[in-house]
């Protein structure tokens, strides 16, 4: 015991959540340790070694000087990742002539018990950089965070657990090829569209803040039917059997579903929508949306907003800045935060799970190309453009393998590990893939809408009674309304404030370029000051409006800023490279105020209107 007490204490300095798994876990009795016939201990699962019975330190070298033959790259690796981590040999071997962090996947947990028990492995947790996993989750969650620092990456495998466990491989390995895709389209989101969301964001403000959140609805229909109609090349040939239960199952729509849903005589109950582009043309003169809820993201088009409907009730996106900004300057603007994976069908699923909604079916949901089309009412609904770095393959729904994109498999990955989580609060609810088409959900039951609406449907048509304003939350709007027009004006005082500061920047240029400072260390002294205040003013400024980075232009926020090699003695030449670059942060800086100023402003001036 006194082992185990040093090493979890080692470990908790610094990966605490490498412990929780041991918590309540004891030995198992199947796992043996013994002395290697040479050299140490070595360590038996049910009479099978899991390292070599002669030399186990030995081996572990060995496959390390095999993995490093057989990986020489002209780019060194960042990271290493185990797969296996038994008493800790290969471990060890690793950290003796790599230096960057290791992550172990070791799928059982007892080994690792095991090995803390038995042997004394504090000089390797005081290295601070070896984490080890034991469950899928806790491995997910350390690739997702480090994804991105993670550029290159050398598998080494412990033949044991290669043999015994392939199934925990595979999910290794898919983890790391999914991860390394969602950071990808992420990272590409972040350069083409967040721009566009938290712009849209602010316009919507008047809007968002002023309506109820759809956590009003939260398992108002616990067990209902619900069916999530996306706009996917396979989506008509659900509509007959849709049409036929529409008023025995929930029915969400999105936008570029509700044309076709139209012509089928099928009215949704909900419409979900986050785009920040005008989507509205694709919902002008439908006549099936007047008795639709309307259940908008933040940064939605403020059109759909205006758009005449029955009911809006809104949510937020976890990853929007501006949406964080405000619930963190007055708790009474937070709506729900709803887990999505950037598409409104993902947005939807969790809408519907978040209702209660079981089974909870997709229709539509292609996430992949269907010759050549990716969207039904192709003549509506365009293709998105996709180059050749896009494309993907992936196993179909009815096998095989079908052409996707990189963000659909995003989408997919998103879906399988929602569903497990949700399955952990409610092991009951049910989630269907009845697309008929496209790409595999890992983790959803495969039936046709037909068969599964035929049991499953609702007795009787499913009634929905919008919730009504109460008293209090009349009188809370209006003090809300108050509130709203003072974040507003706090964003237009920080950018008004900081045009004085450039403005004040750029007289000081201006002045040093009439009369450059001398090498008199005074002049310059003052000089390096006035440079270290705007420096300063530059970094407040997105600490007091973190969402303004995104107006920021891209060329600048992918610029390598980096020191050039100067003689520090010579302080004229440092002062001129620092001028420089605070020069070019100046013009970034400005470009970013007169981007926002209009949109605060034509927001400001919404508050000031009703809004129904």
């Amino acid at each position: 015991m006194e082992l185990l007490s040093l090493n979890r204490t080692a470990l908790a300095e610094y990966d605490a959540p490498a412990l929780a798994v041991l918590a309540g876990l004891t030995p198992d009795p199947g796992v043996a340790i013994q002395a290697a016939r040479r050299n140490g201990l070595t360590l038996a699962v049910d009479g099978v070694y899991v390292h070599s019975k002669y030399d186990p330190f030995k081996e572990a070298t060995q496959l390390i000087q095999k993995a490093a033959a057989e990986n020489q790259t002209e780019e060194a690796a960042s990271h290493h990742v185990h797969f296996g981590f038994g008493l800790g040999f290969l471990a060890e071997a690793d950290a003796a002539s790599f230096a960057g962090p290791i992550l172990i996947y070791e799928p059982n947990p007892t080994l690792l018990l095991a090995a803390l028990s038995s042997r004394d492995l504090t000089d390797l947790w005081r290295q601070r950089r070896v984490f080890v996993r034991t469950t899928e989750k806790g491995l997910r969650a350390w690739v997702r965070r480090h994804m991105g620092a993670m550029k290159q990456i050398q598998l080494l495998f412990s033949p044991y657990h290669r043999r015994v466990h392939g199934k925990q491989l595979a999910f290794l390995l898919e983890t790391l090829k999914s991860e390394r895709n969602r950071a990808g389209v992420l990272r590409k989101a972040e350069e083409t569209v967040y721009k566009t969301f938290i712009a849209s964001t602010l316009r919507s403000f008047p809007w968002w803040t002023r309506k109820r959140g759809v956590g009003l609805l939260t398992d108002r229909f616990l067990g209902k039917p619900a069916v999530i109609v996306a706009a996917g090349p396979s989506l008509e040939q659900n509509l007959p059997a849709l049409r036929a239960y529409r008023d025995r199952v929930l029915i969400f729509a999105l936008a570029r579903s509700v044309p076709l849903l139209e012509r089928h005589g099928i009215r949704p109950h909900f419409l979900v929508h986050t785009e920040a582009k005008d989507y509205l043309p694709l919902i002008y003169g439908c006549s099936n949306l007047a008795d639709t809820v309307f259940l908008l993201s933040e940064q939605c088009h403020q059109g759909f907003y205006r758009f005449p409907h029955q009911l809006t009730l809104t949510y937020q996106n976890p990853a929007n800045l501006f949406s964080q900004w405000v619930v963190g300057r007055y708790q009474g603007l937070r709506r729900n935060f709803i887990p999505t994976a950037g598409s409104v069908a993902t947005e939807a699923f969790s809408l519907a799970t978040l209702f209660g909604c079981s089974p909870v079916a997709l229709i539509g949901q292609d996430l992949g190309s269907r010759q050549g089309r990716h969207y039904a009412d192709d003549g509506r609904n365009r293709n998105f453009v996709a180059g050749e770095a896009d494309t993907r393959r992936t196993k179909g729904y009815f096998g095989g393998q079908v052409a996707t994109y990189a963000h659909y498999l995003h989408f997919r990955d998103w879906y399988a590990e929602a569903v497990v989580n949700y399955r952990e609060r409610r092991p009951d609810q049910r989630f269907v893939n009845a697309t008929e088409g496209g790409a595999a959900i890992p983790g959803f039951e495969q039936i046709t809408l037909r068969e599964l609406l035929a049991t499953e449907a609702a007795p009787e048509p499913i009634r929905f009674e919008p919730p009504t304003w109460l008293t209090g939350e009349m009188t809370e709007m209006v003090a809300d309304t108050a509130l709203q027009r003072g974040l507003i004006e706090e964003i237009q005082a920080a950018l008004t404030a900081a045009e004085a500061t450039l403005d004040g920047f750029a007289a000081d240029c201006r002045h040093w370029q009439n009369e450059p400072p001398t090498t008199n260390l005074a002049n310059l002294q003052q000089a390096f000051e006035t440079l270290s205040r705007f420096s300063a003013a530059f970094v407040r400024f997105f600490e007091q409006l973190p969402f303004g980075r995104a107006f920021l232009p891209e060329s600048f926020v992918k610029a390598e800023q980096a020191a050039a090699e100067l003689d520090e003695n010579d302080h004229l030449a440092v002062f001129g490279e620092e001028r420089d670059k605070l020069i070019e942060t100046a013009a970034a800086w400005r470009s970013c105020i007169e981007t926002m100023a209009p949109i605060v402003a034509a927001t400001r001036a919404d508050l000031d209107q009703p809004i129904n």
